[in-house]
């Protein structure tokens, strides 16, 4: 649950890097309350909007950006650039993410930030990256470049 709620706390950073465990626990928790929401749709006949109920359709727009921002940290903790997320829109495409997902992270520092550590619980920044509300602390230590 924590990967989940690191996960939707760095909601729009597509800087630095996302372990797989964080990336599969957001999806896992995402499904989990989608399904929740279809099933309460259910019960309760909420207006449907192409077959999806008005809840599932909230849910689902809540995850949106998380998701895409999740996807693209994933991608640099293999080395790989977000714009890969664009191959997603292919079948095979689907696939491939799907194995650049399941793969090990690069030891160590990679170019798009440092190497992910253990959580110690005392971290407030996301690991390998910036938050949005650093200000601008990061201008006196630029990050180094490979």
């Amino acid at each position: 649950m924590n990967s989940y709620l690191a996960a939707m706390r760095n909601y729009a950073l597509f800087e630095g890097r996302a372990a797989r465990s964080e990336f599969w626990c957001f999806f896992l928790f995402a499904t989990l309350f989608s399904m929740g929401a279809s099933i309460v749709d259910a019960l309760v006949l909420t207006p449907r909007f192409l077959g999806v109920g008005a809840l599932c359709w909230l849910v689902n727009l809540v995850h949106w950006l998380p998701s895409i921002a999740v996807g693209v940290r994933r991608l640099h903790d293999i080395g790989r650039t977000g714009w890969w997320m664009l191959v997603g829109l292919t079948i095979i495409g689907h696939l491939l993410l799907f194995v650049f997902y399941c793969l090990r992270g690069t030891p160590g520092d990679n170019r798009f930030g440092g190497a992910i550590a253990e959580m110690d619980g005392s971290r407030k920044k996301p690991r390998g990256g910036r938050r949005w509300d650093d200000s601008l602390s990061w201008v006196s230590a630029p990050p180094k470049r490979y």
